[in-house]
């Protein structure tokens, strides 16, 4: 029963990491594509960048201590360097899904040394058995 748990844990992480990943690559291309059209960035400390008492330019709002700036007619590298945020967050939760699910497949193999294939199924094409 633990096996089969962990088993399933190690395909569960797998998948989510690999759909983050995926994710976290595909939403930044998206933008790419969409390169004449507006960008919104948001900075988010405010305080800073010492804005108090400066009338900000049409289009770009403060929302508290979270600063917002629309940009229209945008490039293809402004597109993707405002989704940069979900490329890295997608490739880290990807590779740490990887690494969760090596981590837990080594403590499985640890715990069960002897569940490896046996005597039988290492007997080579000569007939000669294999010792472990």
């Amino acid at each position: 029963m633990d096996r089969m748990l962990m088993s399933l844990v190690v395909h569960v992480a797998r998948f989510a990491g690999a759909v983050a990943a995926i994710w976290g690559v595909a939403y930044p291309l998206n933008g790419a594509t969409q390169a004449p059209g507006p960008v919104a960035i948001r900075v988010t400390s405010v305080d800073q960048l010492g804005l108090t008492g400066v009338k900000l330019p049409p289009g770009v709002t403060l929302h508290g201590h979270e600063l917002s700036l629309d940009v229209w007619d945008s490039t293809v590298a402004e597109q993707v360097l405002a989704r940069g945020e979900v490329l890295l967050s997608g490739l880290s939760a990807g590779a740490a899904a990887l690494l969760l699910a090596l981590a837990v497949a080594l403590r499985v193999a640890a715990a069960h040394p002897g569940a490896g294939p046996s005597a039988e199924a290492r007997t080579n094409i000569s007939g000669e058995a294999d010792t472990p």
